[in-house]
This record gives C-alpha cells, sequence and structure tokens, in this order.
C-alpha cells in the first residue's frame, strides 16, 4: 500500500503566554503564531492525508477573539489546499468542552475540520477507511480525565490511531488532570498513539504500540530545553515510522557563571553579552565565592544586556565577599564566635609564614561560614 503521512502536533496554546515571559508576552504570542503557522506549512509542502491536534490548540476554552482568528485562518489553509487536507481537533485540559467553549462557533465547523465533541470516544475514518482515528475529548466538569479509555481498534481499518492529551503516570491514582498509564498504552491495541499535555517531545511507546508526544511547537515555560516540535508520523507497510521536525524558534538555556573567575561586574556583563541572540531565553546563575570587595548588580545588567536576548535573567546566588557580612552577629553565638575566631587566627598565621594556599582557604571557610548564619544556602 502507499504510504499514509500524517502530521501530528500538540499544546499550540494560541491566546496564551505566561508572567515569567515579562515584556515580552506579546512577542511570546506571535511566536506561537509563527510556529503554528509552519505546522501548517508542512502540512502542505508534505501532502499529509490529516493533521491531528492533539490537545490544546487554545489557552483556555473562550480565547480571544485574535486567537480565535489566527487559528481560523491556517486551518482555511488546509481545506483550501489542493488537494484539501482534513484536520482533526482534540478538545483537552486548556480547551476543554463545556458550554460556550470555542468548539462550539459554528465557525469551527467549516469543512474539512473534524472535532471530538461527543462526551465519550468517538471514530473517523480517512484514506477510505483505511485508518481509524480515535479520540475521547475532556470535558470541563470532568476531572481527571483518562484519555485513553473507551477506546477501541477497529479491526476492519488497517491502522489504527488514537489521539489522546494525557500525562503517562506509573498509576491512574495521580493527581494530574489527565491521565494514562504505561499498561494502558501497551493495552491499547492500537499502531500509533499522538500524545498532548507534555511540551517537550518524548517517546512513549509500549510493547508494539508506537506512541509519541510532539511537544509543543513553540517554548510555552521558560524551562523548556528542546526547541519547538511537530512530527510527521507516516503509516505504511513497513510500520509507523516518527519524523520529529522544528517549527519553533525560541531557545531556553542557563548557565552558571563562577564569580570568582571574573574580576568584576564589567567583566561578567562582557561574558553574559557575549551569548546575545534575539530568540534566546536565558537565565545566569551568578554562583561561587564573590571576590573581596566583589559586588554584581544584577537588576543593571539585566537592564543594560536585556535587549541582546528574546529574555534574560540575571541572578546572584554567590556567597558575598567577607566584607558584606556582618560578623558581628555571630559574637554572641558561643560557638560560632569561638569558630570565627579560629578561622581569624588561623589567617593571620598563613599570612606570617606565607602560606598562601592555606590563607585562601582559611578565608574561604569564613566565608561559608558567615554566608551560613545568614542563611545562604552553600553548596560546594
Amino acid at each position: 500500500m502507499e504510504p499514509i503521512p500524517l502530521l501530528h502536533v500538540a499544546d499550540v496554546h494560541l491566546g496564551g503566554s505566561q508572567w515569567a515571559f515579562g515584556d515580552q508576552v506579546a512577542g511570546h504570542q506571535q511566536r506561537i503564531e509563527a510556529a503554528f503557522a509552519r505546522c501548517i506549512d508542512a502540512a502542505i509542502a508534505r501532502r499529509v492525508q490529516a493533521v491531528l491536534i492533539a490537545g490544546d490548540l487554545f489557552v483556555v476554552p473562550q480565547p480571544s477573539e485574535r486567537a480565535v482568528q489566527v487559528a481560523l485562518r491556517q486551518l482555511r489553509r488546509l481545506t483550501t489546499a489542493r488537494p484539501s487536507i482534513p484536520c482533526f481537533i482534540l478538545p483537552a485540559n486548556h480547551d476543554c468542552l463545556g458550554p460556550g467553549c470555542v468548539y462550539h462557533r459554528p465557525e469551527m465547523g467549516m469543512e474539512g475540520v473534524h472535532i471530538w465533541r461527543g462526551p465519550d470516544s468517538t471514530t473517523f475514518h480517512i484514506a477510505g477507511g483505511a485508518v481509524a482515528l480515535h479520540g475521547r475529548p475532556q470535558l470541563c466538569d470532568r476531572t481527571p480525565h483518562y484519555a485513553l479509555d473507551g477506546l477501541q481498534p477497529d479491526p476492519a481499518a488497517r491502522f489504527n490511531v488514537a489521539v489522546a492529551h494525557a500525562a503517562v503516570r506509573p498509576t491512574r491514582e495521580a493527581t494530574d488532570a489527565c491521565i494514562t498509564t504505561p499498561e494502558q498504552i501497551a493495552g491499547s491495541g492500537m499502531d500509533y498513539i499522538a500524545f498532548g499535555h507534555w511540551h517537550n517531545p518524548s517517546d512513549q511507546s509500549r510493547g508494539k504500540v508506537v506512541a509519541a508526544f510532539s511537544g509543543s511547537p513553540e517554548i510555552l515555560a521558560v524551562d523548556q530545553r528542546e526547541r519547538g516540535q511537530a512530527i510527521v508520523v507516516t503509516l505504511s507497510d513497513r510500520g509507523v515510522e516518527l519524523e520529529h521536525f522544528i517549527v519553533g524558534q525560541l531557545l531556553c538555556a542557563t548557565v552558571e557563571l563562577d564569580a570568582e573567575s571574573y574580576p568584576d561586574e564589567a567583566a561578567v556583563a562582557a561574558e553574559i553579552a557575549s551569548r546575545a541572540a534575539p530568540d534566546l531565553l536565558l537565565d545566569v546563575v551568578i554562583s561561587g565565592l564573590m571576590p573581596e570587595g566583589g559586588e554584581i548588580d544584577t537588576l543593571r545588567l539585566q537592564d543594560e544586556l536585556e535587549s541582546g536576548f528574546f529574555r534574560l535573567r540575571v541572578r546572584d546566588e554567590s556567597v558575598p565577599a567577607t566584607d558584606r557580612l556582618q560578623a558581628e552577629d555571630a559574637a554572641g553565638r558561643l560557638i560560632a564566635a569561638r569558630a570565627t575566631a579560629l578561622l581569624a587566627e588561623r589567617m593571620s598565621r598563613c599570612e606570617q609564614s606565607g602560606d598562601q594556599q592555606g590563607l585562601r582557604r582559611a578565608r574561604q571557610a569564613l566565608r561559608l561560614l558567615l554566608a551560613l548564619l545568614h542563611g545562604k544556602e552553600v553548596l560546594q
């Protein structure tokens, strides 16, 4: 038989962003829209036979008018393509099915767009009946949602594909809004399960069942470490083949800078500036022991350097220099005062003997002690 390509997309989150994106919330929403458009570009260019949206096309059940119009514009591109490409949409925990939700709008019922609207599982067929698509929408008033419950393969279909939105957990007792288990995946009887809900791509295949999270088309949270993706799923006599491809432009990264490696704030600024990129969300953590007399103004660094990044955050988690710690607080505590005095005596002996390595170690020990007394978390 001829191969049957499908496009698997999930967690688009049109209309959404997070406070963590700060002043870039509007820009982030535009990146989300652009990534979804690139998914549609890929569907048309690769001549897939269907687009599967495995939940959370929208960030809420009643999204903004802008988000709705963005979705409709892209869906019309599928329906007017030659040949037209049907799209199948699963309501999930963010855009759940309920009174007044976006999926009841007349425009969403355009020809070629199919939505799992019933309260129970429903099966659609494509490719002349060779492929059965199974799904069960999440209702707004029903949690937790067990995404694979009630989905049964069609024995008359050459391939059975489930579209599901759920976290894969060891047991059904987890507290997620939508859940499935590895045992359910293995026992589903499906050839492929197109998962949504987790925003990073991952393989969840069990037994003979191929299953995967496509991940979100664009980064949705500042802790995501992979660019936004979608999957081309090809069904053929060879079985199920997956091709992950990049559609997002943003990238998140964290870099840790050891304060002792930089003589002053200007050197730290130069290091951060050297990593500037317009699509990068960068978290910078200043760690280690701050040099004597050293100080870093993280807010000033952010203000001066953030224009070179999509988003920049700088945090100082270093142990302050001795001259910034108030040692007198320790004097009222016998053990702390004695330890401080002993370290001071050792530093004096090292200075007299010229033991620079010993002096450095004693000074570090004193700084760590004072930092601990001031409630700083110290990891060495």
